[in-house]
């Protein structure tokens, strides 16, 4: 007959087995390489072109099937052949020619030497002057759960911008407990990926005095608004962006211009209205709010096609544990395994010293 003293042993022998099996899931969820820092950083504006891009990135990636791309303000490819970094796994280096004045979007894609999962994201980057200010394009104040979010973009042309959101509340007040504000972008197909940036209170509202978007077409512009002991506000913003005098700039001599096979033609200066569609629960979460407002460009040239609205990303789950990843869910259930087996081996120990 097995002692209860047995019992707990056996019983604390499984529950850290089950807690190292959770830990190891997690290094392999967790195996993504992802964007790190770069050179130029994101939303850099330099006096000279640079001569390369060099991406650090959070592990090591495979060669074969990693890569960088940069592309000017026409989405015409510059130069594609990237390579390792020979002192560093983690790194890739990108050769450039003499770029002319004007913005640049970096794509990379990554494949992890761990685990062989795939991520990509994107940055720009601003070469000599940027494209000179003009009239905001507004949307808003638009609706999002139990707050009034507006969102306005100086000058909406390809280049430089300053962006600036505002929330208030339903009485039209700032609301109290605003942890951060978040933009989620997407630029015009075919998919880029996400990135992903901190709005910093300024006054009343919050901004990004430069912001760099280096693709004309329509964008996806999420915002995020994370309060104390609430869950996360989200709306989707469509933004029309023009193509301005940094994308009908023509090339200069040695500077690439290998088309992409989907360029992204001018933006209509204008957008027609269209009804909030929120997006579809996933998993029973509820979801965010999405609206698609008319965008008004009065600064952008008229253009002769218009290109297939972003997919919007799905709103992802709202909840009370809407800040603890998959990745921190499984380390908090394995942290616990292992402290109550601690507690049940302590407890064995001490049962038998009786």
């Amino acid at each position: 007959m097995v002692g209860p003293g047995a019992s707990l042993a056996r019983l604390a022998l499984a529950l850290a087995l089950a807690a190292a099996l959770l830990l190891g899931l997690l290094v392999q969820a967790s195996a993504h390489a992802n964007y790190v820092r770069s050179d130029p950083s994101p939303n850099s504006q330099l006096a000279a072109a640079p001569s390369e891009v060099r991406v650090w990135f959070s592990e090591p990636v495979d060669p074969a099937q990693s890569r960088l791309e940069v592309y000017d303000a026409r989405r015409e490819r510059v130069t594609t052949a990237a390579a390792l970094d020979p002192t560093d796994q983690a790194a890739f280096v990108l050769r450039l020619p003499a770029l002319p004045p004007g913005p640049y979007t970096v794509a990379w894609t990554t494949l992890s030497k761990a685990d062989g999962d795939q991520a990509k994201g994107f940055f720009a980057f601003q070469v000599g002057a940027a494209v000179p200010s003009g009239p905001a394009m507004t949307q808003g104040p638009l609706p999002a759960d139990d707050l009034q979010v507006s969102l306005a973009l100086t000058p909406s042309l390809v280049g430089v911008n300053a962006l600036r959101v505002q929330v208030r509340d339903a009485g039209g007040a700032a609301p109290a407990g605003i942890q951060r504000v978040l933009l989620r972008l997407r630029p015009p197909p075919p998919d880029l990926g996400q990135s992903e940036l901190g709005a910093q209170p300024d006054g009343d509202s919050f901004a990004i005095p430069a912001l760099v978007l280096g693709l004309p077409g329509p964008w996806d512009a999420e915002v995020r608004v994370r309060r104390a002991d609430q869950p996360d506000t989200s709306i989707h913003f469509a933004l029309a962006l023009g193509s301005g005098p940094a994308a009908s700039a023509p090339p200069a001599p040695g500077a690439g211009g290998q088309p992409s096979p989907a360029a992204s033609p001018p933006a209509p200066t204008a957008a027609a209205p269209a009804a909030p569609s929120p997006t579809p629960p996933t998993g029973g979460s509820t979801p965010g709010t999405t609206a698609r407002p008319p965008t008004v460009n009065a600064a952008a040239p008229a253009a002769t096609a218009a290109q297939p609205a972003a997919p919007a990303p799905p709103t992802s789950t709202r909840g009370r544990l809407r800040s603890l990843t998959g990745s921190q869910l499984v380390r908090s259930v394995a942290i616990a395994l292992v402290l109550l087996a601690v507690v049940l081996y302590w407890l064995w120990q001490r049962s038998r010293r009786r």
